[in-house]
């Protein structure tokens, strides 16, 4: 399965919200509690940049 990483690219401080953008489609997405394993766009997994 082809893997992907994710920029953070706004925090919302008042709710548990973030905005990424997947580094392998460009595509930017909202996200709650970090819930998304793969990007909503290309299908990814979105994985740790450590791992």
């Amino acid at each position: 399965m082809e893997e992907t990483t994710v920029t953070v690219m706004n925090r919302y401080t008042c709710y548990p919200v973030s905005e990424y953008m997947c580094n392998e489609c460009g595509d930017i997405f909202v996200d709650s509690n970090d819930n998304y394993q793969y990007c909503p766009h290309c299908g990814r997994k979105i994985v740790d940049e450590k791992e």
